[in-house]
């Protein structure tokens, strides 16, 4: 059970059996230091894939799409 001043400094105790296992003295809060959230995608991943977005419609928006030069068919000329 959480103690009412629990938001405050907690003195964290690691685990001896669980090296990535953290334990709050007041209030007994656990934490785990490798654990992975999978509800929260990393950010740097969402930050990158965001600026390869805006890089490519910039490098496109500048580029014309080029057109193929007329062919002069020898057939036609008078």
């Amino acid at each position: 059970m959480k103690a009412p001043n629990c938001n405050q400094i907690c003195p964290w105790v690691r685990n001896t059996q669980n090296l990535d296992h953290y334990i709050c003295l007041k209030c007994g809060q656990e934490r785990f230091l490798n654990e992975i959230k999978s509800n929260q995608p990393p950010l740097g991943l969402l930050v990158l894939m965001l600026m390869a977005i805006i890089f490519t419609v910039f490098v496109q928006d500048g580029e014309t799409p080029e057109q193929p030069a007329p062919q002069l068919d020898a057939l036609s000329t008078p």
